[in-house]
C-alpha cells in the first residue's frame, strides 16, 4: 500500500473551515499503514504521535467467536477525532477501520467525514466520504477508490422525487425507512397529488422526499430496508398507489402524523416494516390507530427469533383490534428469521428467500417478519381490490380465515396458524 499525491474535487465535499482534504486523505492512508501490520495498540499511537494532539487512547474489542482485537482514539489539534479498530481472529487479520471526523467551524462538534476500510490482507481498500449541504446535513457518500481519490460516484440521501401521475388502485401506506423512488418500478406506482407531488412524506427528516436511508449505524454505510420491503409487497399486490412514509427515527412522536397522513389520503392498509421494544416510542402510533379505526395496520413480529408473548415487540404487542400482526414462515410452518407468540402474534406467513429487488436494484433473496408482513399487505390489497367496502375488522376477519394450523406436526408458534402458500396465489 502506498501513499499518493491526491486531488479531490473542491465541490465534492462542501465543509467550510473543514481540513485539507488530501491532508485528511493521507493521514487516513498513514492510519491503516500502521494498523493493518501491527497486533498492539500502542505500535500504532507511536507511529502517529506526531498527528494527535495527545496520548491516543486504546480500549480492547471481543465479539465473540474469536473475533477480538481494539480501538484506538487519537485527538487532533482542530477540535477532530481520528479512530481506528483492528479486528483479527488469532493471528489473521479480518478487518481495520479508521474513521475521521472534523469539526465544520472551529469549536464546534465535530463531525464524521471520511471512512477507509481494509480487509484482511488490507491489499483492498474501500473508502468513503460525507457530502455536506450549507445546513449541515449531509447530502451524499462521495466513494472513493483505494488511494483515497474521488471516483466521481455518489449515493445521494435525499434526492428530488422523479416527476410522474397517480397509478391508481389500492392506497397503500409503507411505514418503513423510505424508498428508493429512483427506481421506475417504484416511482410509478407512487401516490401522487393531480399536481403530480407524492403523497409520501419523509417524517425524519419533515420533507417530501422518503429516500430510503438508516443511519442508525453508520452515516458512510447506511441501512435500506424499506426499498427491499416495498418490493416484496409490488411483486404480489393488486394494482396500488404507494404512501412510502419514513419512519421518524429520532423523534418517535411523529408516527401519530404519519397514521394521519395515511387516513388523510384514503389508505385503508398501512404496511409497517419495522418495529423496537420501546412501549414508549409507539404510545402516538397507539392513540392514531384507535382514533382511525378504518385502518388495518398490518405489523412485522420482528426478527429477533424470539417469543414475543414474554418479551414484547411494537407495534406488534400493542393488542389493537385494527393491528395485524405477521411473522415469517418457513416450509415447515415453523418460524424463519421471526418472532413468534401464541397471543401477540395472529399469523405466521411464508417468507423464506424471497426473491425481491434491493435498494440497488439487483435481486437478493430475503427472509424474514417483514417480507411475510409485506406478503400479508399484498394480500390484503387484492382482497380489498375485490371487495372495496370491506371495513378494517372485515378485511382483517377474512387475513385469518385463510390461516390454518400447521399440518408438518411442529409446535403451534402463532394465534391462528400459517396462512399457506396457496393462498398467495388465488
Amino acid at each position: 500500500m502506498r501513499l499518493a499525491r491526491f486531488a479531490f474535487v473542491p465541490a465534492l465535499i462542501c465543509c467550510p473551515a473543514w481540513a485539507d482534504p488530501q491532508q485528511d486523505a493521507a493521514l487516513a492512508l498513514r492510519a491503516l499503514q500502521a494498523a493493518c501490520p501491527a497486533s498492539q495498540a500502542e505500535s500504532v499511537a507511536a507511529a502517529l504521535k506526531d498527528d494527535a494532539a495527545s496520548t491516543p487512547q486504546s480500549q480492547p474489542i471481543d465479539l465473540g467467536l474469536g473475533l477480538t482485537g481494539w480501538r484506538l482514539t487519537a485527538s487532533l489539534a482542530d477540535g477532530g477525532v481520528l479512530q481506528i479498530s483492528r479486528l483479527a481472529s488469532g493471528q489473521t487479520l479480518q478487518r481495520v477501520v479508521v474513521e475521521l471526523d472534523r469539526p465544520a467551524v472551529s469549536g464546534q462538534p465535530p463531525r464524521p467525514v471520511l471512512q477507509a476500510r481494509a480487509e484482511r490482507d488490507c491489499q483492498r481498500i474501500e473508502a468513503r466520504a460525507l457530502a455536506y449541504r450549507a445546513d449541515g446535513a449531509v447530502d451524499a457518500v462521495a466513494l472513493l477508490d483505494e488511494t483515497l481519490q474521488p471516483t466521481g460516484r455518489t449515493l445521494p440521501f435525499d434526492p428530488p422525487v422523479p416527476a410522474g401521475s397517480d397509478p391508481g388502485g389500492v392506497p397503500v401506506a409503507l411505514l418503513d425507512t423510505g424508498v428508493n423512488y429512483l427506481q421506475p418500478a417504484i416511482a410509478e406506482r407512487l401516490a401522487r397529488a393531480p399536481d403530480g407531488a407524492i403523497l409520501g412524506f419523509d417524517f425524519e427528516d419533515n420533507d417530501p422526499r422518503p429516500f430510503d436511508l438508516n443511519l442508525a449505524l453508520s452515516p458512510f454505510h447506511p441501512g435500506r430496508h424499506g426499498t427491499s420491503v416495498a418490493h416484496a409487497l409490488l411483486r404480489e399486490a393488486a394494482p396500488l398507489r404507494l404512501i412510502p412514509l419514513r419512519y421518524p427515527r429520532s423523534q418517535p412522536e411523529k408516527l401519530a402524523d404519519a397514521i394521519e397522513l395515511a387516513a388523510r389520503n384514503g389508505a385503508k392498509i398501512l404496511l409497517v416494516g419495522l418495529g423496537s421494544r420501546r412501549a414508549q416510542d409507539w404510545q402516538g402510533f397507539a392513540d392514531a390507530l384507535r382514533a382511525h379505526p378504518e385502518i388495518l395496520a398490518i405489523v412485522s413480529a420482528g426478527r429477533d427469533g424470539e417469543d414475543i408473548d414474554d418479551r414484547a415487540y411494537y407495534p406488534a404487542a400493542l393488542g389493537l383490534p385494527n393491528v395485524l400482526t405477521v411473522g415469517a414462515a418457513d416450509g415447515l410452518g415453523q418460524p424463519v428469521r421471526s418472532n413468534w407468540g401464541l397471543r401477540r402474534v395472529d399469523v405466521l406467513a411464508p417468507a423464506e428467500r424471497l426473491v425481491v429487488r434491493n435498494f440497488d436494484d439487483v435481486e437478493e433473496a430475503v427472509s424474514g417478519a417483514e417480507f411475510a408482513a409485506a406478503r400479508v399487505t399484498a394480500l390484503a390489497t387484492r382482497t380489498l381490490a375485490a371487495a372495496p367496502a370491506l371495513t378494517a375488522a372485515q378485511l382483517k376477519a377474512q387475513l385469518l380465515a385463510m390461516a390454518r394450523l400447521s399440518d408438518h406436526g411442529g409446535r403451534a408458534r402463532s394465534a391462528y396458524g400459517v396462512i399457506p402458500e396457496e393462498a398467495f396465489f388465488r
